[in-house]
């Protein structure tokens, strides 16, 4: 006789399992280094249970990074709700700092998320992780709630950019400016895994806020 099937509630608590393992072993050890035989033995499961779960290990490492960045969306929904009287332009900065102190605390995880040849299965694996851990949607607001569905960097930051520059500029350049500013911030982001974690983060973040202004403020 085979193994008995796991149940429905037994594969999702299996998941939650796997997902904290995997985090724990890519914030103590690097994202590279992460292999299946090291996500059982962190979680102490059969090392073929992984595959009763999720797609292949990318797709943990996805869900592993979604989780790594659950301090960053709690602390993105109480500066909303801080800033619900802010111009357009202090919040598009703001968010930008407070997104670059969390992308370069985990750069790795960041790359992965946004750049990675994965990237692609991003949309999905989001709806999934809050499926699986529903309670963190409980603070978040219908206004926000579209930022996180959106996996494309590109698409999140031209929501903020447009009520910046919409008034002012074309449509066109507009366009420039966000695909400047999201290679700009790919361009630190790489250079932070790069350097294994060397490089300054206060200096990054100055770095990308100085380029978000200069764009922000290049003449028609």
């Amino acid at each position: 006789m085979g193994r008995p099937r796991l149940s429905e509630g037994s594969i999702r608590e299996t998941r939650k399992h796997l997902i904290w393992a995997t985090q724990n072993l890519i914030e103590r050890d690097g994202l590279e280094s992460i292999t299946i035989r090291k996500i059982a033995q962190e979680a102490e499961v059969n090392s073929a249970i992984l595959y009763k779960c999720f797609q292949d290990l990318d797709e943990l490492i996805l869900f592993a990074c979604v989780d790594n960045l659950k301090d960053y969306t709690r602390e993105l929904q109480s500066l909303r709700h801080q800033m619900k009287d802010a111009s357009a332009l202090e919040i598009y900065l703001t968010l930008w700092e407070l997104f670059c102190r969390y992308s370069f605390r985990f750069p790795e995880c960041t790359q992965h998320l946004f750049f990675g040849r994965h990237s692609g299965r991003l949309d999905n694996v989001v709806r999934s992780y809050y499926e699986l851990f529903p309670e963190q949607l409980e603070s978040i607001s219908n206004q926000l709630l579209p930022m996180l569905w959106e996996s494309r960097l590109g698409r999140r930051n031209l929501e903020l950019l447009m009520p910046v520059l919409r008034d002012t500029t074309g449509e066109e350049k507009i366009l420039l400016i966000n695909d400047l500013t999201v290679a700009f911030f790919q361009s630190l982001l790489n250079h932070k895994v790069a350097e294994k974690g060397q490089a300054d983060d206060g200096i990054l973040t100055g770095r990308m806020l100085e380029a978000c202004r200069f764009l922000l403020s290049v003449p028609e």
